[in-house]
C-alpha cells in the first residue's frame, strides 16, 4: 500500500468515523432519554422513579463513555491521513481512544453492575456476572493502549534522533 493509497484510506475512515459517532451517541443516549421519560411519566406502580433513573443512566454510561472516546480515533486518522504515521500525537491520541475504552468497560463491568445492585437492593452475587466478552474486549483494550504507548514512544525516538541529525 503507497503513502498516498494510506492517507486516501485513512481519510474515508476519518470521515466514516466522524459520520458514524453522532449516530452511535444518539443510539445510546435516545433510548436512555426515552427510559427516563417513562421513569418520569408512566412509572410503574410501586417504582421508585429515581431509583429507576438511576439505574437506567448507569447502564448507559459505559457506552457514553466509549462513544466519547472515540472522538479521539479521529484525531488519529487526521494524522495518518497527513501521512503522519509515527507522530507523537497520533500515539498520544491512540492511547486516549485505548484509555477511554478501558475506563468504559471496566465501568460496564466493574462498577455499573455493583451501583445498579445497590440501587435495585440485590446481592453482591447477582451483581457481579462478567461474561467472557467483556474480559476479552478488556484484554484488547489492554493490549490497544500498549500499542499507543509503544507508537508514542517510536515517535519521540524518531523525533530526538531528527532533532540529533538537524
Amino acid at each position: 500500500m503507497s503513502k498516498a493509497s494510506a492517507s486516501q484510506t485513512a481519510k474515508t475512515m476519518r470521515q466514516l468515523s466522524q459520520a458514524a459517532i453522532p449516530i452511535l451517541i444518539a443510539a445510546i443516549a435516545l433510548p436512555l432519554i426515552g427510559q427516563i421519560y417513562l421513569a418520569l411519566f408512566e412509572p410503574q406502580p410501586s417504582a421508585n422513579a429515581a431509583a429507576l433513573i438511576g439505574a437506567h443512566v448507569l447502564r448507559a454510561l459505559p457506552a457514553l463513555i466509549l462513544a466519547g472516546s472515540l472522538f479521539g480515533l479521529v484525531r488519529v486518522l487526521r494524522e495518518y491521513e497527513a501521512g503522519r504515521f509515527l507522530s507523537a500525537e497520533a500515539g498520544a491520541a491512540f492511547k486516549r481512544v485505548s484509555a477511554g475504552a478501558m475506563i468504559a468497560l471496566i465501568a460496564h463491568v466493574a462498577a455499573a453492575p455493583i451501583l445498579i445492585g445497590l440501587i435495585e437492593g440485590k446481592n453482591f452475587n447477582e451483581m457481579m456476572q462478567a461474561d467472557t466478552f467483556s474480559l476479552c474486549i478488556m484484554v484488547f483494550c489492554a493490549a490497544m493502549l500498549t500499542v499507543g504507548a509503544l507508537l508514542e514512544d517510536a515517535a519521540r525516538v524518531l523525533k530526538s534522533e531528527h532533532d540529533q541529525i538537524v
